[in-house]
């Protein structure tokens, strides 16, 4: 009967577990990626936003000043 030596099947069992980890990490990262493209866009369209409301109500002050 011929046993294995311990250190090949842990060696095999971690390299499984570094593919895992691996393609996990991947995963998440295309994941988080797209989340943060995806809050860039809301804070771009906010910003813009705020700032045509904020010269709209700029010139109507102004305008209402100059009356």
């Amino acid at each position: 009967m011929q046993h294995r030596p311990f250190k090949d099947s842990n060696t095999v069992s971690l390299q499984t577990l570094h593919i895992y980890l691996k393609e996990f990490i991947q995963l998440n990262l295309e994941k988080l990626r797209g989340l943060a493209v995806f809050l860039w866009l809301i804070n771009n369209f906010l910003e813009k936003d705020l700032f045509f409301k904020r010269s709209f109500f700029c010139t109507q002050f102004l305008a209402v000043e100059d009356k």
